[in-house]
């Protein structure tokens, strides 16, 4: 509760969107870029990936990677947000694929 009240100190809420509108992504939390000198964010959300023997072993089909054993998403999304009014500006959607979202390990 005290960490609660020392967030709220800081910040202030300004706005409340919804970024993800795949009912089966989840918003990555800890990938997050600020490009043009802040005045966007640059989010993400992913399908949950699957291990290629895992889903073997559930019977699952995923189509075959060209790097044997690397993980798969269903879908992976990045979202374009302004900050100065919260507004979603874009989308780019990549399917099939597999992108590694942990510590912005996908972008550069």
């Amino acid at each position: 509760l005290t960490a609660l009240r020392s967030f709220d100190s800081f910040f202030e809420l300004l706005y409340r969107r919804s970024i993800v509108t795949n009912s089966s992504e989840a918003l990555c939390k800890d990938f997050l870029l600020f490009p043009q000198g802040g005045a966007y964010l640059l989010l993400a959300s992913q399908t949950p990936a699957l291990d290629p023997t895992r889903a073997a072993q559930a019977h699952v089909n995923i189509p075959p990677s060209e790097v044997p054993g690397a993980p798969y998403a269903e879908c992976t999304t990045l979202h374009l947000v302004r900050l100065s009014d919260g507004t979603k500006l874009d989308e780019l959607r990549f399917t099939q694929d597999f992108l590694h979202l942990h510590n912005n390990s996908a972008a550069s």
